[in-house]
């Protein structure tokens, strides 16, 4: 790598050690858990102001060596209605970067997440994303390597010196030219020098392509370490394995193009988007109306400090937070009701939120919502939900009728694409949260009936008891008598399952599907073949699994349907 200045001082194993020629910036305003974003949004063009986003990286070079060419500029064809910074690709003679330093404190664990899309055909492996660009051993994000057909990258851990075949990881996998992806990275210290680099990748529709398991050693099955020559990122840290870094060079944040030796001056380029980097959790996608909410991930709930008032946002078709003076005046919003013997309003609610009052089942029951008008697209529902004990299995579902029932109807014969479908998602205590689904082309079980489909989730998330966990699955229907709709679960703000055309892959046994990368791709759902069917009601549900006289109950609050990412309680 090199990142040509004055300045450096050039070592034999090609790395640059340099004192920084500039100072830290203090970044205010910021949403909680956000240490710093950019989306270059200020400005457009060539100018500093638009390449530094208004001054949110302090440090910006163009090594040009007095040619006068310019490597970095905004362009407005970025991700989600934002800009994007453009880099141009003019082989190993020119660089230019952004850097900003100090982040977070040092050894203090941070995600990044940042929308790459790759048109240069290059081979040469520039290193384009890293921490300090002068140290960029402790951790390259990414190292891209062009070419005609796409593109191919690795991230790069060797603060400490460098170890062969564990230096470099990354997947076997050729990314499309011309496309977004959006990356994000959880760097995760074990002590003050020891990290664990957790990667994700999603593709344009926010799928999860790649994580720790995909990322694999240099020279996979053929360079042999510790024993081993198939480990992956997920194999490595099973091991107890960790990363050495110097903390003071790991906080900061560098992006750009290094001018790397053996590039081709090419003149086509790469582009960056979206930017973030925040200490509290996965940042997720970015906002889609081009304004991004106070947290920077476009869910609702960062506009609305513990759900006060988000009712009112024109993207929420259902709210309900259980706020109402007695069970029977709640019911109001609800068109039908089963087990209220069972109800009470309990003075409990999940950390965070505005009200003061949750939904407590201490026996079976439901609650079942007609939506004031169909949704013909797709529809997300948010919930909170507590466990005690061990006798009732919670869920909330969305789905369609057609003609409209008053009350829900889920089991007896099966959906034939044009009378309903339902989508749920749900778990029983200490059990993993999964995916319920009922429609046209679902399996029968082993004894050749079935009133739904479980969908296990790809990761093996339970419900905690005694905890308030965050809940939310998305549907996205599909046109009508095609194989295209979609059906994804976050728990606590993390997807830990995505099921639509061709994702992910599995097998099914009986009436259940679990996702396996040697199996199948999930052929996507049908849930209508009529165009009149659509997203009509709401339903939360607990149902007896166990002794009920046993001392247990179920909490709900927070239940929250609108046409866009509504995300966990924000304060």
């Amino acid at each position: 790598m090199r990142w040509p200045t004055m300045a450096m001082v050039v070592m034999a194993c090609g790395a640059f050690v340099a004192a920084r020629p500039w100072s830290s910036v203090l970044r205010t305003g910021q949403a909680r858990g956000v240490a710093f974003e950019s989306t270059w949004d200020a400005a457009a063009g060539t100018s500093r102001e638009a390449v530094t986003d208004a001054g949110r990286w302090p440090e910006y070079d163009e090594f040009n060596h007095g040619t006068g060419a310019q490597l970095l500029s905004v362009v407005d064809d970025g991700v989600n209605g934002h800009h994007a910074l453009r880099v141009e690709q003019r082989g190993p003679h020119l660089a230019a970067m952004l850097q900003v330093d100090d982040v977070v404190p040092l050894s203090q664990s941070y995600y990044v997440r940042f929308y790459m899309r790759n048109d240069d055909t290059s081979s040469a492996g520039d290193h384009v994303v890293t921490v300090d660009a002068y140290q960029y051993p402790n951790l390259t994000f990414m190292r891209k390597r062009g070419g005609r057909s796409g593109w191919t990258f690795e991230a790069s851990f060797y603060g400490c010196g460098y170890v062969y075949p564990i230096g470099h990881w990354g997947p076997d996998l050729q990314l499309a030219n011309g496309r977004w992806y959006r990356f994000e990275y959880f760097v995760e210290y074990v002590d003050p020098t020891h990290v664990r680099v957790h990667p994700r990748v999603y593709d344009s529709r926010g799928r999860l392509m790649l994580a720790d398991d995909d990322f694999r050693q240099s020279d996979y099955r053929s360079a042999t370490w510790n024993g081993r020559s198939d480990w992956t990122l997920a194999s490595y840290y099973a091991a107890g394995q960790t990363f050495c870094v110097e903390p003071e060079w790991a906080n900061d944040f560098a992006l750009g193009n290094n001018g790397q030796e053996g590039a081709r001056d090419t003149g086509q380029a790469w582009y960056f988007s979206g930017v973030q980097i925040r200490t509290d959790r996965w940042p997720g996608p970015i906002d889609s109306t081009g304004v991004p909410s106070p947290d920077g991930d476009g869910a609702l709930a960062g506009f609305y400090p513990g759900d006060a008032g988000i009712e009112h946002d024109p993207d929420v078709v259902f709210a309900e937070s259980f706020e109402a003076p007695t069970v029977g005046a709640m019911l109001g919003r609800w068109s039908d009701a089963a087990g209220l013997k069972s109800m009470i309003l309990a003075r409990d609610g999940p950390p965070g939120g505005a009200g003061s009052q949750a939904l407590l089942f201490f026996g079976g029951g439901h609650l079942f919502a007609r939506l004031p008008a169909p949704i013909d697209d797709r529809l997300y529902v948010r919930y909170y939900v507590k466990y005690v004990g061990s006798s009732y299995r919670a869920d909330i579902t969305m789905g369609g009728d057609n003609p409209p029932q008053s009350t829900p109807v889920l089991s007896g014969g099966w959906p034939n694409g044009t009378d309903r479908f339902s989508a749920g998602a749900g778990a029983g205590p200490a059990d993993r949260f999964e995916l319920e689904d009922a429609w046209t082309d679902m399996h029968a079980s082993d004894n050749g009936a079935s009133s739904i489909n479980r969908l296990q989730a790809e990761a093996d998330v339970p419900a905690v008891p005694w905890a308030w966990t965050c809940v939310e699955q998305m549907v996205v229907l599909n046109d009508a008598g095609a194989l295209n709709g979609e059906h994804a679960i976050w728990v606590n703000d993390a997807q830990i399952g995505h099921f639509g055309p061709g994702f992910p892959n599995g097998s099914w046994m009986g009436a259940a599907f679990r996702p396996e990368p040697a199996g199948d791709p999930f052929p996507g759902f049908r849930w209508r073949v009529d165009p009149a069917l659509a997203l009509t009601w709401l339903q939360l549900a607990v149902v007896s699994i166990g002794d009920p006289h046993a001392p247990s109950f179920v909490e709900f609050d927070h239940i929250v349907a609108a046409r866009r990412r509504v995300g966990c309680l924000r304060q």
